[in-house]
């Protein structure tokens, strides 16, 4: 957060009645003087999903190929996000059935099409730019492997999205991700700055067996309903 806009917590957090944080990582992220004057009157309330559109979508729309290996990530295009780690990271699978679909506008956008833009990945690395969030739905419901590299989140609305989908989850190791995570079982976490460590872990989900597979999806469904 910029200076200037550190500044404007202070009033807010000492006159405000009510301080509401979207995750206790967002919160744990404060200085300490700020969670010290707001101690008596902060609440957590976890971002919300559409459960029952994506149920929905999922029941009506979703049409898994099981001979490709489906991985999508989404938000802004923005140097935070790392998406030129997810692209380099499947660009060195020597694996034909595996499609990337990316989700999301932003500065980035140009850049990112430029390293994706190799003549052997020109058909398995795809952009969608901005689209509604039933295109998002449709987007997840069909894919196997939801990846985020970011930086930093709040309580990221995507992956709780993917999780709720179907999707398996490779998320970069920063606390809002371990707040989801919890015990790690079902959501795999991994070094943001390891293309390598990124790399062998798409592969070991694409790997799973059937049952491996279905057991992590109906537990991270569960985290996202919790």
């Amino acid at each position: 957060i910029r200076f200037r806009n550190r500044l404007f917590l202070v009033p807010i957090i000492l006159f405000f009645n009510k301080i509401v944080f979207c995750s206790q990582a967002s919160r744990d992220s404060f200085p300490f003087f700020l969670k010290y004057i707001s101690r008596h009157k902060y609440q957590v309330v976890y971002n919300g999903i559409d459960i029952k559109n994506i149920e929905a979508i999922k029941q009506h729309h979703s049409h898994k190929n099981n001979d490709t290996f489906n991985i999508i990530s989404i938000g802004r295009l923005e140097k935070i996000k790392r998406f030129d780690k997810i692209i380099a990271a499947v660009k060195n699978i020597s694996v034909e059935s595996i499609n990337l679909v990316i989700v999301g506008g932003g500065s980035q956008m140009n850049y990112l099409k430029s390293i994706a833009s190799d003549h052997l990945f020109k058909d398995k690395i795809t952009f969608t730019g901005e689209i509604s969030r039933e295109q998002v739905y449709g987007h997840l419901v069909n894919a196997n492997l939801f990846v985020s590299a970011s930086t930093t989140e709040g309580h990221p609305v995507s992956v709780l999205e993917s999780l709720a989908a179907g999707c398996l989850n490779l998320l970069s190791d920063i606390e809002p991700h371990r707040e989801i995570a919890q015990n790690g079982i079902f959501v795999k976490l991994f070094d943001g700055d390891d293309n390598e460590q990124l790399k062998d872990e798409i592969i070991k989900s694409r790997s799973l067996s059937p049952e491996e597979h279905q057991l992590l999806v109906d537990g991270g469904r569960q985290l996202a309903l919790e």
